[in-house]
């Protein structure tokens, strides 16, 4: 999971459409994503159209959390409690 940087993932051309930013920073954009790594989790957060903000977590153990936030960083999301996602 820690391999899976910001740096390395945009270095994937299947991912070319994605601006990619660091952990720290907000998404703005559907196509902006925050990305933090660690040995632990991977969480990556995106800010949708409707401006809700959308977060995903995979931890090392396999285990896949989502949640909604109003801070759409990554390393916000990293460390807050899973919320789901609301029906579409």
């Amino acid at each position: 999971m820690a391999r899976s940087t910001r740096e390395r993932l945009a270095d994937d051309t299947e991912l070319e459409d994605i601006l990619l930013i660091d952990p720290d920073q907000g998404s703005n954009d559907p196509e902006v994503v925050s990305v933090f790594a660690t040995d632990q989790a991977w969480t990556g957060t995106t800010r949708a159209e409707t401006g809700d903000c959308f977060w995903i977590r995979i931890e090392a153990q396999g285990r896949t959390v989502l949640g909604t936030g109003t801070n759409c960083s990554a390393e916000e999301a990293s460390a807050a409690e899973p919320s789901g996602w609301p029906d579409p």
